[in-house]
């Protein structure tokens, strides 16, 4: 799981991050409620091949660049 900086749109990640090949799920959309506070990415990667865990990471920090998460 990583938690996302308030004001961050998960849902907005994670569908950018599909865009980009990558499935992450948005931690929002497992409470009953949308809960404004509760901004996150469920990240799995055990049934992706070992050679291609790096570069899935490297394009998901890409897009977490992109809506402030991480420096450019």
């Amino acid at each position: 799981m990583l938690r996302l900086p308030d004001g961050v749109d998960d849902r907005q990640v994670a569908k950018a991050a599909l865009d980009m090949n990558v499935v992450v799920r948005p931690l929002s959309g497992y409470f009953l409620r949308l809960r404004n506070d509760v901004s996150g990415l469920l990240i799995g990667y055990g049934g992706v091949p070992e050679e291609e865990i790096e570069p899935a990471f490297d394009r998901l920090t890409e897009v977490l660049s992109q809506y402030g998460v991480l420096p450019h």
